[in-house]
């Protein structure tokens, strides 16, 4: 019945967005969501309009001189629908299961660009599995055939998005998509992708956001010279970065409350033992707000190297400053504060330290 109801609805939006007009009507049904006020807000955060939504369903009216990404949100801030909003006609369908929405040129766009996306996942899932049962099976022959065909269709995967990524840059639907995953990339590709985006679109505010974050990440890029900082160490003395010696240093951001930073701090003990003497320095950086616990969990863990907080936690200017978006997130440093890498752990770390100081 909701796959009638959605092919139905799509049917309507299509035949009536065949038709020039100058307004919007998009049209809601929900379910397992409560009734109440339904807010339509653009990108910059402005409210374009407020229906009440009853028995699931909600309609909202307008007109909108440039088309741009707005997003749907109940009272309760219960989800927040992205929807491409252009003068069309839009039919949303929310529930438990998902959102699918049709209607608009741009939205169909950017449900197209989805689903390539999405059947990539959907094939690294079944090669994941495939490569389980292989793996239980005791197959090595026909797992290094699974791992071939997968990389091919992973190689092939990429070219094609990249391709269809390249056909939107003209478009604002492209700003989405790169704000929407830049977190995901590698600092070059994203500044490649965002080069590649039209003075129109670099305008918008999710290419904006984009630049904001790109210029962060860009300063802890491989090559760069780390940023400068000082603060207080455990003991109240003020530490700065660049006159801590060593011909390798490792920045490491951590907390006592993060469970992934304490178990990966026994890596770093050990590495400081071994190759201390040999010049690695270690200087942590506490995202603590509590100075007792920072101190404690210090003692328990063991570290005997140079421990920095200014105990603002997550908030910590430091923090922005590198661009940190979870703990633990390292950065190592040549003697010259030249990035070498961002954020090695375990193995990768012990490798990359034991080439650097051999």
């Amino acid at each position: 019945m909701k796959h009638q109801l959605f092919t139905t609805l799509a049917l309507l939006a299509l035949s009536l967005g065949a038709q020039a007009q100058d307004s919007y009507q998009i049209t809601g049904k929900t379910s397992g969501i409560d009734d109440g006020k339904v807010f339509l807000i653009s990108c910059n955060t402005d409210t374009l309009g407020v229906t009440d939504m009853k028995k699931g369903l909600f309609v909202f009216t307008g007109s909108v001189k440039t088309p741009d990404v707005a997003y749907i949100r109940t009272e309760k801030g219960t989800g927040m629908i992205p929807l491409m909003l252009e003068n069309s006609n839009f039919q949303i369908l929310a529930g438990p299961s998902g959102v699918k929405i049709v209607g608009g040129p741009a939205q169909t766009t950017l449900n197209e660009y989805q689903e390539l996306v999405d059947s990539t996942q959907r094939a690294q899932n079944k090669a994941q599995q495939d490569m389980q049962a292989a793996y239980q099976e005791g197959n090595q022959m026909k797992m290094q055939g699974i791992q071939n065909s997968f990389m091919k269709f992973v190689e092939e995967a990429r070219k094609k998005e990249t391709e269809e990524f390249g056909k939107l840059t003209h478009s604002f639907v492209g700003g989405y998509i790169l704000a929407s995953n830049m977190m995901k990339m590698p600092a070059d590709m994203l500044r490649k992708r965002y080069d590649m985006l039209d003075d129109q679109v670099k305008a918008t505010p999710n290419a904006k956001a984009v630049l904001q974050y790109l210029e962060k990440i860009e300063r802890i890029s491989v090559g760069r010279i780390a940023p400068d900082f000082t603060m207080l160490n455990n003991e109240g003395d003020s530490v700065t970065l660049s006159k801590v010696r060593g011909k390798v240093k490792l920045l490491d951001f951590w907390a006592s409350w993060c469970g992934p930073c304490r178990k990966e701090m026994p890596n770093l003990v050990k590495l400081y033992k071994n190759y201390q003497t040999r010049g690695l320095e270690i200087v942590s950086v506490s995202l603590d707000t509590d100075k007792q616990k920072w101190q404690n969990a210090m003692i328990e863990e063991g570290m005997t190297w140079k421990s920095l907080s200014d105990l603002k936690g997550p908030q910590s200017p430091v923090a922005a400053l590198y661009a940190v978006q979870s703990i633990p997130f390292t950065v190592l440093l040549d003697e010259n504060d030249t990035i070498l890498a961002v954020n090695l752990r375990g193995e990768a770390l012990q490798k990359k330290v034991a080439e650097l100081l051999r």
